[in-house]
């Protein structure tokens, strides 16, 4: 059977004649994908929604390939597209379909709207008129714009292969081949191509264009005229690129699984990485990793095994508590000065409560200074005025000029000498590894001692757009500015350490 444009043909290669040819109506339909068993044809196309001429949307049509009838349409997207767009030819606006006659299922790719569709076709006995089709599940792809489903194929009964045209950050193909097992939701492939294994080694990167499979084979096609032939590796194999050359058809050669991965599975994907507490050592095929000794150590990908019983287990001495949540000098001083607490000790230790108790004294002596000046005893006056001279002289607030304000001097000389003790016990504190538990507050917690990395770099570097290079060019100006020995570490902005505070 052959398509030519809107035009459908059925071909008897035997004797080389056109058996029937039938035409598309181009103004409703336009054909963007076909694929075809021996019973039965799906064309997927853009067909004209009757109320909006301007706008269209995707369908599957089920045909006779014997008369070349539709049967039944399907309903593939309800989402419209502009005709503009659709009913010419835009490598966005590309549509795949393959068919999986054993199963009788068909995947179709709608990479304009980043989605795959799978179908499932109920062929009755009484022959293909009777026969239909519906819609299984719709699989999207969560970000936008990257050509999801541009290319599909069916690696085997339960395995499909979908083609991402565009991918965000390339590193080997501007395009990736992801393999899903299709009885369970395409939100996380099986393995992607290409791979840290199955590497492609062109520049610049190729865009994948379409993709086909046959016995578990994969046969991608490139938009710089080239074709990539990825063979189905028996398990302990898989197939690698072993050459950079230019050349227009491009095979992947056989190779045993390396160190540290194995394949139970044949097919042309890579190795999977070994579990932890198994191992492979390399250099030979690998079905399945081989279990590590119960006292040994295996981490995931291990080649290896170490023996714990080699080395003896060191417990830290000192535990060394996570970074409190107010560092600060000064607000921890207020917090100290502010804070009372509900214990016999928190109240005997918090200036608050001596402050308020001195106050108290300062309004005792001013009723007393009071009931002196009152008194009509000679002797009275004279111990108050006594008293006023050495309150004018402890005065700081008014320079002398009140013996009030020597009163009140007094409950700025207790909050200085609390401040004071505060501060010579705080420095104490330091360093973590010599200083006691805290007993200049009620919280025993305080450390005078902050946990921090060394360097502090922000990625991208303020200035520079260019990301990690900027960020290891910064590094390489710090490293000569410290070789140099100009590095003023007192106003240097992203250097922490373990420092005093206070």
């Amino acid at each position: 059977m052959v398509f030519i444009d809107n035009t459908m043909i059925s071909f008897d290669a035997d004797s080389r004649e056109i058996v029937i040819a039938k035409k598309i109506s181009s103004s409703e339909f336009r054909v963007h994908g076909v694929d075809l068993t021996d019973t039965y044809v799906i064309l997927v196309g853009s067909h004209i929604d009757p109320s909006e001429t301007h706008i269209s949307r995707y369908i599957a049509m089920l045909i006779d390939p014997v008369t070349l009838r539709f049967i039944t349409p399907n309903l593939l997207s309800p989402t419209y597209q502009f005709i503009s767009q659709t009913f010419t030819y835009h490598p966005k606006y590309g549509v795949s379909i393959a068919i999986n006659s054993a199963c009788n299922m068909a995947i179709i790719g709608l990479s304009a709207e980043n989605k795959v569709v799978l179908l499932s076709i109920n062929i009755t006995a009484t022959g293909i008129e009777n026969s239909t089709m519906h819609t299984l599940r719709n699989e999207s792809f969560s970000q936008y714009h990257t050509g999801f489903g541009r290319s599909v194929a069916w690696i085997d009964n339960t395995t499909v292969a979908i083609v991402i045209s565009n991918v965000a950050n390339p590193v080997w193909s501007q395009s990736e081949v992801w393999v899903f097992d299709v009885e369970k939701p395409f939100q996380r492939p099986l393995f992607i191509f290409p791979n840290n294994q199955q590497k492609l080694f062109m520049r610049p990167p190729p865009r994948f264009l379409q993709i086909l499979s046959w016995s578990r084979n994969l046969l991608i096609l490139q938009g710089n005229r080239q074709a990539i032939i990825v063979p189905s590796r028996p398990t302990g194999y898989f197939s690698v690129l072993k050459t950079n050359e230019k050349l227009q058809l491009l095979v992947f050669e056989m190779a045993p699984c390396v160190a540290g991965t194995y394949k139970n599975s044949s097919d042309f994907g890579p190795c999977t990485v070994c579990p932890s507490q198994t191992k492979n050592k390399g250099n030979q095929p690998c079905s399945q990793c081989i279990p590590c000794a119960p006292t040994s150590f295996c981490p995931l990908g291990a080649v290896g095994e170490v023996s714990l019983d080699d080395y003896s287990s060191y417990i830290q001495t000192y535990s060394y508590p996570s970074k409190p949540t107010m560092n600060n000098y000064d607000d921890l001083l207020v917090h100290n000065i502010f804070a009372v607490g509900y214990s016999g000790r928190c109240i005997l230790m918090s200036p608050l409560f001596w402050t308020a108790i001195t106050i108290s004294f300062c309004i005792v002596a001013w009723l007393f200074m009071t009931l002196l000046k009152i008194s009509r005893s000679p002797r009275a006056q004279n111990h108050r005025n006594n008293a006023k001279k050495l309150l004018k002289k402890a005065d700081i607030i008014n320079q002398g000029e009140r013996w009030v304000g020597g009163l009140f001097t007094l409950v700025i000389l207790l909050i200085f000498g609390f401040t004071f003790r505060f501060a010579s016990g705080f420095l104490n504190l330091y360093s973590i590894e010599t200083s006691d538990v805290s007993q200049i507050s009620c919280d025993d917690t305080i450390r005078n001692t902050l946990f921090g990395s060394v360097l502090q770099l922000p990625l991208p570097y303020p200035g520079c757009g260019c990301g990690c290079g900027c960020a290891l060019k910064k590094i390489k100006e710090v490293y000569r500015t410290l070789r140099k020995g100009s590095v003023d570490f007192q106003n240097a902005p992203n250097v922490s350490k373990v420092s005093k505070k206070g």
